[in-house]
């Protein structure tokens, strides 16, 4: 929320400009476009890291993640992010 969230957008548009090379306009509209596609891979590596699944390997099998159906409930606005 607010200047947060401002900071992060800015963020992943930094990112965009050093790894395109693209100016700041066609970048903000290449990460937009990047948004709408499945996002299901990205959420996996986050639950994975935010777990420390690669120091406890069992936390895999701890906090069982369905990236895929987590997904498609936000899509289909069954389930808020607030």
């Amino acid at each position: 929320m607010g200047k947060g969230r401002r900071k992060r957008l800015e963020n992943f548009v930094t990112q965009a400009i050093t790894q395109t090379g693209l100016p700041v306009k066609k970048a903000r509209k290449a990460l937009k476009s990047e948004l709408y596609k499945p996002q299901a891979l990205a959420l996996k590596g986050f639950h994975e890291k935010f777990m420390m699944c690669d120091l406890y390997p069992e936390n895999r099998a701890r906090f069982k993640f369905e990236a895929v159906k987590f997904e498609r409930a936000v899509r289909s606005e069954k389930l808020k992010i607030a």
